[in-house]
């Protein structure tokens, strides 16, 4: 027997051998004691906060790296340590940082290479600030309830609290963008830009992607259709306002979507009993509905154009637009509202999820397009369209993740979203098991298409998993694969899981330190795209790290078992926390509370 077939035989019956011992197939009481007194897991969920506080951008005394620490503009005197290869610095690009406080490091990566493959870094790579990032990391957070901690020992509500404080300068016109706005007094003031990308290097760039001599190296990154178009890039060159027209996009309805639901996760937090003036003031947990109104403006229907790249979904389905604005007005039009990338708005399955999670999630799905966005999203389920219908999600397990979100945390019980449920569950552990199959060395691990990696995949389908529970997978007629799946996938990541030295002496400052202090991350993998996976893609630490987080946190909390959510249901009580991962069945005391 050959090598290769042997070991692919052998990863098969690891894979299912546990379906003979029925992992975790006790009552709820039992499975519950046995999860929240895995030391291993317990570590693991530790290590993961002990990373995301450790990373999180602040201004912090001293000068440290761009990385976490925040590097003001206006300082007279360095404030963080900066800087961006010689490489970027000889196109334009601008020797230091700008991030900003509340925020986590995640990197633009241009012209990942394609011979190494999905985990390369690219040819170039530069710190990004964008709202989607923040929020996304921020999300399984609402997890925890800090209520038995004192106010000033607290670990998340001031992570919370800093990230939620950025959300202004990313709203323009009613609803919210990816980038910030330029906010500098310049006749550009409202126009959004990528911070660290200067109009200089942007010209630069793209005069080298236009310009035939190079044709030889754009063949080597990618096939034909991996990148834009040539024609696009020359328009941006040419328009009035150059290269600052390309990251001036309009707002758009995915970012309103994660910014709402974060909202209306984080207003729980108001309490007017609270020591803290700040979580006395209702304003300061506004929730802004009328913005999800705003998306109702922009559906697919009755358009004059089509992004070539729809052909998975029929015209005029009535979802929701990406870009909230008109696209019949010419590109470069009203530039303060932001230009639509290819000057043609498109439908994007994983923005539709993200605008049904904050309707849901709010109880407004009134918003004309609701009803027809959860047809969308049904028929990308019932034919398995996961990877064509995410125009700027290439990651396979992103739409199965923000999907079962918006069903479960958002509340989303539509009946026909419900009964695709089981064809969703799956083909999820269907996709599972074929990996394994291929890479017994990746038994639990998932697939993640254009993402070469496995740890952002995983902690996605992980999760996904989990928001759509046993009971479905039962109905479906898996349950035992399905509880084999969800515990290889929740082993696959334990085993995964890298070692951080906390690098911050504010670090869980009100708990003891060891000497020994470290937490844990995983390998950021593409969470997203400019819809051309071979030009740039967003890669983060701390945003895998942060789905991990989730999954692992609610499996811990046995969020496979019933109906509970991020806004009713069982949350992980806090009682101590601990900077030493290795005292986590310890140090680290917690109860699981309705």
């Amino acid at each position: 027997m050959k090598k290769t077939s042997f070991l692919v035989i052998v990863g098969i019956l690891g894979f299912l051998q546990a379906s003979c011992k029925l992992p975790d197939s006790g009552s709820f009481e039992e499975v519950l004691y046995e999860r929240t007194h895995d030391k291993e897991l317990r570590s693991a969920v530790l290590g993961s906060l002990i990373y995301l506080n450790d990373r999180q951008i602040r201004d912090r005394e001293g000068v440290h790296s761009s990385e976490y620490d925040y590097c003001d503009p206006h300082s007279i005197t360095p404030t963080c340590q900066s800087s961006v290869s010689l490489s970027l610095q000889l196109l334009g690009a601008e020797a230091t940082i700008n991030n900003d406080v509340g925020e986590w490091a995640n990197y633009i990566h241009l012209l990942p290479n394609p011979i190494v493959g999905g985990t390369s870094a690219g040819v170039f790579k530069i710190q990004d600030s964008n709202i989607f990032t923040t929020m996304s990391i921020i999300f399984p957070l609402f997890l925890f309830d800090e209520s038995d901690i004192p106010e000033n020992e607290r670990v998340i509500a001031p992570m919370l609290h800093s990230a939620m404080s950025s959300i202004p300068k990313y709203k323009r016109d009613g609803s919210y963008g990816f980038y910030p706005r330029f906010d500098d007094g310049s006749e550009n003031a409202e126009f959004v830009h990528a911070v660290n990308i200067s109009e200089k290097f942007a010209e630069k760039f793209s005069t080298i992607y236009v310009d035939p001599n190079y044709d030889w190296m754009w063949k080597l990154i990618a096939q034909e259709g991996g990148l834009p178009s040539k024609d696009w890039v020359q328009e941006i060159l040419d328009n009035p306002y150059g290269a600052t027209a390309a990251p001036n996009t309009p707002s758009d309805a995915d970012d309103t979507g994660v910014v709402v639901a974060a909202q209306k996760l984080y207003s729980r937090f108001y309490d007017e009993n609270a020591l803290d003036s700040y979580y006395k003031d209702e304003s300061n947990f506004f929730v802004d509905i009328d913005s999800l109104y705003e998306l109702a403006k922009y559906r697919d229907m009755g358009r004059n154009e089509e992004d070539p790249r729809n052909t998975w979904r029929e015209p005029d389905s009535g979802a929701f637009l990406t870009w909230l604005k008109d696209e019949s007005l010419d590109t470069f039009s009203t530039p303060n509202t932001g230009v639509i990338p290819h000057g043609v708005n498109d439908v994007d399955c994983v923005v539709n999820a993200n605008a049904v999670l904050a309707m849901s999630m709010t109880g407004h799905e009134d918003v004309a397009g609701f009803d027809d966005a959860i047809k969308l999203l049904v028929d990308v389920v019932a034919n398995k369209k996961w990877e064509a219908c995410g125009t700027y999600y290439p990651q396979k397990m992103m739409l199965p993740y923000v999907l079962t979100r918006a069903f479960r945390d958002g509340g989303a019980n539509n009946p026909l979203l419900r009964d695709v449920m089981g064809i969703l569950v799956k083909d999820i552990l269907d996709e599972q098991l074929t990996l394994s199959r291929t890479n017994p060395f990746l038994a639990g691990a998932m697939p993640g298409g254009e993402d070469q990696s496995y740890h952002l995949s995983t902690a996605l389908g992980l999760n996904a998993l989990l928001n759509i529970g046993r009971d479905i997978a039962e109905e479906a007629g898996v349950l035992a694969k399905y509880q084999v799946g969800v515990k290889k996938a929740v082993e696959y990541l334990l085993r995964s899981k890298k070692e951080a030295l906390v690098v911050n002496d504010s670090t869980f400052k009100s708990w003891s330190k060891t000497g020994q202090d470290k937490g844990y991350h995983w390998e950021g993998g593409i969470f997203f795209t400019n819809s051309f996976t071979k030009f740039v893609q967003w890669r983060s630490n701390a945003y895998t790290t942060a789905i991990v987080l989730e999954s692992l946190s609610k499996y811990l909390m046995a969020y496979d078992f019933d109906n509970t959510t991020l806004l009713e249901g069982r949350r992980i009580r806090m009682t101590s926390y601990t900077r030493d991962i290795d005292r986590a069945d310890s140090g680290f005391n917690f109860t699981v509370t309705p």
